[in-house]
């Protein structure tokens, strides 16, 4: 996968996740520590709209998505480019929920097969 970013005005960061493959789930995640747990993730499901999760644990269930009010994402976009790779695009408020102004933050990324 290729991680590109560009922090707007510093109040937004723009994102565009890259990676091989069309029929797959990509995710960012925001996190305090580097680790997945206890973070903020963007996920983009195959045929869905990305979303923002509370990552808060390591199994499946823990993944929970974020109410409607907790939806801050801007031009958030999920597409197949024409080299059949999976391209996920949003811009997020980095001043929101568990980031804090002038807080160091680590940028994770995953991916895998869509399970319907």
């Amino acid at each position: 996968c290729t991680l590109a970013y560009k922090i707007n005005d510093g109040s937004t960061i723009t994102v565009e996740l890259t990676c091989d493959g069309s029929d797959e789930w990509v995710g960012i995640g925001f996190s305090k520590d580097g680790q997945m747990q206890n973070s903020e993730a963007v996920l983009g499901v195959p045929g869905h709209q990305p979303l923002k999760y509370a990552l808060n644990g390591k199994y499946t269930a823990a993944v929970i998505q974020m109410p409607e009010n907790k939806q801050t994402l801007m031009d958030a976009t999920l597409e197949n480019d024409e080299d059949g790779r999976t391209v996920m695009k949003f811009t997020k408020i980095l001043n929101e929920h568990m980031l804090e102004e002038e807080e160091e933050i680590y940028l994770l990324y995953a991916k895998g097969m869509t399970s319907t």
